[in-house]
């Protein structure tokens, strides 16, 4: 049964390549500035990318950004305006949005 267990847990050789899109990127200023979330013309893609955009900062921060406007704030994301009318949110999990 160790054998399984020790076959199971070999390491990959090589990881998949991020999605560059998404990934935090030097700035000519030797800064890191945050993803690029693209505007695709699919508001679920978009609220989607966001969720994980959001995601990634709290694991990479380990901080919870208390809202929207804080984490784009402090992520520097390049983000997409919402559609019109609309505010984009955080709630639970996941990136929403909301009547202004």
């Amino acid at each position: 049964m160790a054998f399984g267990l020790a076959a199971g847990c070999k390491k990959q050789e090589s990881e998949p390549a991020p999605d560059a899109s998404n990934s935090m990127r030097p700035t000519s200023t030797g800064t890191v500035a945050g993803p690029i979330i693209a505007d695709n013309g699919d508001i679920n893609a978009t609220l989607h990318e966001l969720t994980l955009a959001v995601r990634r900062y709290v694991v990479s921060t380990h901080t919870v950004p208390k809202n929207f406007e804080e984490f784009a704030a402090k992520s520097q994301a390049q983000i997409p305006a919402p559609p019109p009318g609309k505010k984009y949110a955080i709630q639970g999990q996941a990136v929403v949005l909301i009547k202004r």
